[in-house]
């Protein structure tokens, strides 16, 4: 401030400490194998845990109330490359619950349901919203629309815990603005038009190094 320096914050939640998981251990992200990621690099956690959306929910209000009036602070970035690592998908007992529910507000019906996803094939047929999978990596290919739709449940699902924060921070923070930092548009691992929709601009860090950005 005595430089005439203006912030911008970002909020803590893709790097949270390790004594969190170690209380919390549910909110760590599952693979695709069925395995419980483990600590030591970053966006290990579920975006559609309840403890985690509390806890981020907590720490991003501290955060914001406590910097609301202070004039060096102008905006904040949400998070940290909301989907880096491969870590738009998570395949936990959360996410299994959750997109089971997905889809049922979605088809409404397992008759549409199984139509739509041409579920005869390979006697896939499901009576059942509970007998719905999520792609684990298991049995080799899954069903071409059920990974299509869980690549849609989970870009909601990012999209949603994005919204979450900026819900939080519109409340305790109106003059300042929100972004987040995007990874160029090559990156399809979540929609980010959604992702951007309710920001009041978007960033992107440049590396030179990475050709494929």
């Amino acid at each position: 401030g005595r430089y005439g320096i203006s912030t911008v914050l970002g909020t803590p939640t893709a790097t949270p400490p390790a004594w969190l998981w170690q209380r919390y251990p549910e909110v760590l992200r599952w693979g695709r194998d069925g395995q419980r990621v483990t600590f030591g690099m970053r966006r290990q956690y579920c975006p559609t845990n309840d403890t985690y959306r509390q806890l981020s929910s907590e720490i991003v209000r501290a955060m914001a109330e406590h910097y609301a009036g202070n004039p060096n602070v102008i905006g904040w970035q949400l998070d940290n490359e909301f989907g880096c690592h491969d870590t738009t998908r998570c395949y936990c007992p959360s996410c299994l619950l959750a997109f089971q529910n997905w889809t049922r507000k979605r088809y409404r019906t397992l008759d549409t349901l199984n139509d739509a996803w041409g579920t005869v094939f390979w006697s896939h047929c499901y009576t059942s919203w509970e007998q719905i999978p999520l792609p684990w990596s298991t049995t080799g290919t899954s069903n071409p629309c059920l990974e299509l739709d869980y690549y849609r449940f989970a870009s909601e699902e990012m999209v949603a815990y994005a919204q979450l924060q900026t819900d939080i921070l519109r409340e305790a923070c109106p003059n300042h603005f929100i972004t987040t930092n995007l990874m160029g548009f090559r990156f399809q691992d979540m929609d980010y038009f959604c992702l951007a929709r309710t920001l009041d601009l978007v960033s992107w860090e440049n590396y030179p190094i990475y050709a494929g950005y």
